[in-house]
C-alpha cells in the first residue's frame, strides 16, 4: 500500500516529524502551501477551512521559479527517500525548477472528456510547455533520473543555476537566465560530452568535449534565455 499525505504545512510537518506516522508516508504532496515571489510564506493553518479553498486567496502560479525550487529542495533534502508531488499552473521555468529541486510528479490539472465521448487520450492543457522536457527525460534520462539528486555543484553570477547529480557527479544543469556559469567536475571520471538542451524545442546541440582532471569547467549558454546542459557519456 502506497500512502500519500497532502495537507497544510503545519499538519504535514507534524506528521513527518512523528516517527509513528513518518515511516508510513511514502509520498509528500506540497500543494497546501508555497513561497510567494518575495520569499514570504503562504501557509494557512490546518483545521480552519475546507482543504484547498484558501488557495483562492493567492494563486500559486504567481510565484517564481526560484521559490518553487526552494520549496521542493527543502523537502527533498529532508526526506530523500520519499516521492514529492505538487499541483501548480506551472510555466516552463517553474516546471524545470520543480524538476531540478528534486520533485517527482507535477500536475497542472486533470482534464475530463465528455461523458459521451470514447475513452481516448486527451493531451493536458498547455502540454507544449513541457513536451520537450518530457521527451528528453523519457528518452535520455529515464534510467538515471531516479538516482539523481539536487547538488550545489554549479554557480553563476548571471542568475539561478541548478544541478542534478548522480553520486555527486553533475549530470544535468539548468540555467534559468542562461549566461556564463561554472560546474564542479571533480567527481567526474573519463572523457564525456556536454550538450545544450533547448527547453523550448527539445533540440540538442554540442557544448564541447571535456576531459577528466578539470576541477571547475566554465560554460556559456547560447543566449540569456533558460538553457539546460546535459553531461552525456
Amino acid at each position: 500500500m502506497l500512502v500519500e499525505v497532502g495537507a497544510t504545512r503545519d499538519v504535514l510537518d507534524a506528521l513527518l516529524k512523528d516517527p509513528k506516522y513518518a515511516a508510513q508516508i511514502e509520498v509528500i504532496d506540497l500543494r497546501g502551501w508555497w513561497y510567494k515571489p518575495d520569499g514570504t510564506l503562504f501557509a494557512p493553518p490546518g483545521g480552519r477551512q475546507v482543504a484547498g479553498r484558501y488557495t483562492a486567496g493567492y494563486d500559486s502560479a504567481k510565484t517564481t521559479p526560484e521559490q518553487v525550487y526552494r520549496q521542493i529542495r527543502e523537502y527533498r533534502d529532508r526526506y530523500p527517500q520519499k516521492a514529492i508531488v505538487h499541483q501548480i499552473e506551472a510555466s516552463r521555468q517553474q516546471t524545470w525548477a520543480f524538476l531540478m529541486g528534486g520533485g517527482s510528479l507535477l500536475t497542472r490539472r486533470l482534464e475530463y472528456p465528455h461523458l459521451e465521448d470514447p475513452p481516448t487520450y486527451i493531451a493536458p492543457e498547455a502540454a507544449p510547455l513541457i513536451q520537450p522536457a518530457y521527451d528528453f527525460l523519457r528518452t535520455r534520462l529515464a534510467t538515471e533520473l531516479p538516482r539523481m539528486r539536487p547538488a550545489d555543484l554549479a554557480t553563476s553570477a548571471a542568475g539561478p543555476v541548478w544541478c542534478l547529480a548522480d553520486k555527486k557527479r553533475p549530470v544535468l544543469v539548468y540555467a534559468l537566465k542562461g549566461g556564463r556559469f561554472q560546474v564542479d567536475l571533480r567527481g567526474v571520471r573519463g572523457r564525456f560530452r556536454a550538450q545544450w538542451l533547448n527547453p523550448r524545442t527539445g533540440k540538442l546541440t554540442p557544448a564541447g568535449e571535456r576531459v577528466p582532471g578539470t576541477a571547475v569547467a566554465e560554460f556559456t549558454a547560447p543566449d540569456g534565455q533558460d538553457w539546460a546542459l546535459w553531461r552525456s557519456r
